[in-house]
């Protein structure tokens, strides 16, 4: 479950339900989540989404070739040690674990890359163009 601490009514539910955990005696694991904004993963989703639809290729192919991999390298690229092949190989980290800064800037670089591609993808605030981008997604969605 998560709260939003910043929000009374939420911290104070926040504080019966670890009072009751604390009764019970429970095994927890508390985490901090990052701020990060829906609109900012919604328009993130809809941008390449929308590519994908223009140069006709899988949303979850550019996400991860063009959006993750070749934009945007060091801030998802990391490296772990496999123990089955005994090799260290390299893995896309997810977009949830970036801070709402990071994911501006990934963002940014991808909006910039699709211009290069000849693809225009409409900035955050301009809504008209926004909505017709979303429209167009759910349109072609069975393509993606």
């Amino acid at each position: 479950m998560m709260y939003d601490l910043s929000n009374s009514l939420e911290l104070e539910s926040f504080k019966l339900r670890v009072n009751k955990l604390e009764e019970s005696k429970s095994m927890v694991e508390l985490t901090e989540k990052k701020a990060r904004s829906l609109n900012q993963n919604a328009y993130c989703h809809l941008a390449i989404s929308y590519f994908a639809l223009q140069i006709g290729l899988p949303m979850q192919e550019v996400k991860d070739a063009y959006f993750k991999n070749y934009c945007n390298h060091e801030l998802f690229a990391r490296k772990r040690y496999d123990k089955i092949l005994n090799v260290e190989r390299e893995y896309l980290r997810s977009t949830t674990e970036l801070t709402k800064d990071e994911m501006s800037l990934a963002i940014d670089r991808f909006l910039k890359f699709a211009a290069e591609q000849g693809v225009y993808i409409a900035p955050s605030d301009e809504y008209i163009a926004i909505l017709h981008m979303q429209h167009e997604v759910q349109r072609n969605q069975k393509y993606l």
